[in-house]
């Protein structure tokens, strides 16, 4: 027998077999790959191409990745709290919303000033929301692990598949 706390048990609506925690192991994997991808390595393929379109140098171009790093470890003491009121699912979905409109609105860049802001805070906030910071609070308090019964083994991988990456 299931036993949720929650209106609606999500266990109920999965195929037999297929354990809840799990499924919840598979979409933090997935929301840290999607958040340490674009805010570490994708930025690094576009260095060269809009250095020399929009007539940057490299320092000029990093400088919204060295405000990015602030940001996140300033954005950890306000989504950490707010992980304890209201949850990591709320937190995700904003930031979901705020890196799809951020990442829209790079097309759009045309002066070094617009890159640092978007790119080095809002993109920031919206990777922090999605996985960075929410992802690693959520897994080390009781939102996952509530999920799982394998002593945190499961939810281990997820962290070090990403550090490996």
């Amino acid at each position: 027998m299931v036993k949720c706390r929650v209106l609606i048990c999500p266990q109920a609506a999965l195929p037999a077999g297929l354990y809840y925690g799990y499924v919840l192991i598979a979409a933090a994997f997935v929301a840290q790959f999607v958040s340490i991808g674009i805010l570490s390595y994708v930025a690094g393929a576009f260095m060269a191409p809009m250095s020399d379109e929009l007539g940057w140098s490299r320092a000029e171009f990093t400088i919204a990745r060295s405000l990015g790093q602030l940001v996140l470890g300033f954005a950890g003491f306000f989504i950490g709290t707010q992980v304890d009121r209201i949850g990591g699912r709320r937190l995700m979905l904003v930031g979901a919303f705020v890196l799809a409109i951020s990442l829209m609105l790079h097309a759009g860049i045309g002066a070094l000033w617009q890159w640092v802001v978007l790119n080095g805070v809002v993109t920031t906030i919206g990777c922090a929301l999605i996985g960075n910071n929410t992802g690693h609070v959520q897994r080390s308090l009781q939102g996952i692990t509530n999920w799982v019964e394998s002593d945190w083994r499961d939810v281990s991988v997820v962290d070090d598949t990403i550090e490996l990456i």
